[in-house]
């Protein structure tokens, strides 16, 4: 016969049972030290079902996240309270969320509106580079995101222990977190707000994308203060106005500025610094082995115009997809060996375990798998194109190329012959 463990008895910082002991004897939790005066109580129980602990990394403008436990499946779990505490309070019985004056009453409404209408985008797709979500719900006059929990730590936490990356392990770290970004585009998403502490490092080094950022824009929207929802140097210049529209481009934008960080341990010159000078030092300038390529796309990505970056987190897969294949080639041929041009193959690299997969060099793919450990290689069988008009995804064959070619949704023409 199964024996249940109450609630009472489990650590909040890991959900193990302890007895009555403040001081968790196995992960060395103290339950008396309170992590947040905004918090909701240790072990607060929501819909019946999940079970709240220590809060995840820190407090943050918009939210809270905890540690959850779900007593039905036996899981732990992260769990995201919409928060935003420049507009709401605890009230009195330290459960419910209330707006803090009736000027941001309706300011919250809709920083909440978005959260929801985001979790339930993010709740119909899994995909393993970004946060699973697996339920969302209201209660306490604010809503609630449950999403899997990882073991790991974000980018910045990773340098802080080891240092920089050097240009291939950050490019093998982006693209999977771009393949994730493409799923998320095709869906309708935009992130706004990809840095190194919104990619976590989770076991396995499996790279995985967190903190989507609906609930932000809806609330700066509606404040006319964008500073309050953006991150300065990692943020494109069009997401300091709530009135220029934004695209994929935009979650392009941060890419490049992450990946400069990672190769160079620098924040990027904010883009409202940059207007009217174009003032950025080049990654290269900082670290003089990254490659010119690698320089010349990073450069590319945080163009201050969106329509000189890349368009698409494909067209931004493309571009690292060659440098690596240049740097396989390059390898390839110092060691004396047959280049891609010689035998008629195209090399890709695995971003998993690194081996080299050797494919026909003009075949047409629906699928390629890594020959070594079975990694979802990215199909290039279509073109993903962004309509400047509406910003629908367009998915188009890339081989034949079409002669003409128009948006399914608003029918803006693309190209024709």
């Amino acid at each position: 016969m199964m024996v249940e463990t109450p609630v009472s008895s489990l650590c909040p910082g890991c959900f193990t049972p302890k007895g009555s002991t403040a001081i968790c004897p196995l992960c060395g939790f103290d339950e008396r030290v309170q992590d947040s005066h905004s918090r909701l109580p240790y072990r607060t129980l929501l819909q019946g079902q999940y079970v709240l602990g220590r809060i995840l990394g820190k407090p943050g403008g918009f939210g809270i996240t905890y540690l959850g436990y779900d007593q039905n499946l036996n899981l732990k779990l992260a769990i995201k309270e919409f928060f935003p505490p420049h507009l709401v309070l605890r009230a009195y019985d330290r459960q419910s969320v209330v707006a803090d004056s009736p000027a941001n009453e309706s300011i919250f409404h809709e920083g909440l509106a978005g959260f929801l209408k985001e979790a339930r985008t993010l709740a119909r797709f899994d995909h393993m580079n970004v946060v699973r979500v697996r339920n969302y719900f209201e209660a306490n006059g604010t809503a609630y995101l449950v999403m899997d929990y990882y073991e790991g730590f974000n980018l910045s936490e990773v340098m802080a222990k080891r240092g920089l990356f050097s240009e291939a392990e950050a490019i093998k770290l982006m693209i999977p977190v771009l393949d994730g970004l493409r799923t998320v585009h095709e869906n309708g998403i935009l992130h706004r707000d990809i840095k190194p502490e919104n990619v976590y490092l989770a076991t396995g080094s499996r790279p995985i994308l967190l903190d989507f950022g609906a609930a932000r824009a809806a609330v700066g929207a509606k404040t006319q203060n964008m500073t309050m929802v953006l991150t300065p140097g990692f943020a494109p210049i069009e997401q300091y106005s709530s009135n220029t529209r934004q695209g994929p481009y935009s979650d392009i934008y941060a890419v490049g500025a992450t990946l400069y960080y990672l190769t160079t341990g620098r924040i990027p010159t904010e883009a409202t610094n940059r207007v009217g000078q174009e003032t950025i030092v080049p990654p290269k300038s900082w670290q003089s082995a990254l490659s010119a390529s690698f320089n010349e796309v990073v450069l590319e990505a945080m163009a201050l115009k969106a329509e000189e970056r890349p368009q698409t987190a494909q067209d931004m897969l493309d571009r690292l997809f060659d440098i690596l294949e240049k740097r396989n080639r390059s390898a390839v041929g110092a060691a004396g060996k047959t280049t891609e041009s010689e035998s008629g193959v195209r090399l890709m690299t695995c971003p998993t375990c690194d081996s080299v997969n050797r494919l026909p060099e003009n075949a047409v793919l629906d699928q390629v798998c890594c020959g070594q450990c079975g990694t979802f290689l990215l199909p290039r069988p279509h073109l993903f194109v962004a309509c400047p008009k509406c910003h629908t995804i367009n998915q188009l064959p890339a081989s034949p190329k079409p002669r003409n070619a128009w948006c399914g949704a608003c029918k803006t023409k693309f190209w024709s012959e």
